[in-house]
């Protein structure tokens, strides 16, 4: 899931919560849906934060890091260890991909 894609989803599951809060009757009548939303909401801004501050994965989709990183491999990269440390020998450095150029 993309950082986009998960902050459409906080939106909407936000309008929804935002609707029940607005009418206490209905929010009255289904709690259990009220918390499934509380917690849905709480656990995707969790995720975000993770995705873009501490941790994201990343697929390998060729063989330049053969004998290290596999094709077709996923990996997880720390992104929050070298704004304390900086990068040692043997890391593994992840860059991101240059745009493509439009034919």
């Amino acid at each position: 899931m993309t950082p986009n894609t998960l902050i459409g989803a906080i939106v909407v599951l936000a309008i929804a919560r935002g609707v029940l809060y607005l009418m206490p009757k209905l929010a009255n009548d289904h709690k259990t849906v009220v918390e499934y939303l509380d917690s849905f909401i709480v656990a995707g801004i969790t995720a975000l934060f993770l995705i873009n501050f501490v941790v994201r994965s990343f697929y390998i989709p060729s063989g330049s890091m053969e004998h290290t990183l596999e094709i077709n491999d996923y990996i997880l990269v720390n992104e929050w260890v070298y704004h304390v440390y900086h990068p040692a020998r043997g890391d593994v450095i992840v860059f991101k991909p240059p745009p493509r150029a439009e034919a």
